[in-house]
C-alpha cells in the first residue's frame, strides 16, 4: 500500500471503517494483508489529496476482542469473529 493511501488519523480510520456507501473497495496486498479503501472525497475533514484513496488495514478479532490468527491472503474471518481496524472499530461491510 502506498504511503499517500494510508489513513494517518483516528478520524480518517473511523470514517473508512464506517463507510457503507459510495466509492469503496476491499483489497489484499502482495503480503496477504487485507485493506478497506474509500475514495478520499468521502472523508470529511481530510486534508489529504482528494485524487487517491484512504485505506486502513483490517484484522480479525475473536469473541474476547483478541487478535485472531489466519486472516491473510484468501482466508476469511470466521463468524462469530469480527473484522476490525487497528483502533478496534468494527469495519462495516467486511
Amino acid at each position: 500500500m502506498k504511503e499517500e493511501n494510508l489513513c494517518h488519523t483516528a478520524h480518517c480510520r473511523l470514517q473508512v471503517a464506517n463507510s457503507t456507501g459510495g466509492d469503496y473497495a476491499f483489497a489484499v496486498d502482495r503480503n496477504g494483508f487485507h485493506w478497506k479503501c474509500v475514495n478520499r472525497l468521502q472523508i470529511q475533514g481530510d486534508p489529504g489529496h482528494h485524487e487517491n484513496w484512504a485505506c486502513i488495514p483490517l484484522a480479525c478479532y475473536n469473541e474476547e476482542g483478541n487478535l485472531a490468527s489466519g486472516f491473510k491472503f484468501e482466508e476469511d474471518c470466521k463468524r462469530p469473529w469480527v473484522v476490525g481496524n487497528d483502533d478496534g472499530a468494527v469495519v462495516a461491510d467486511a
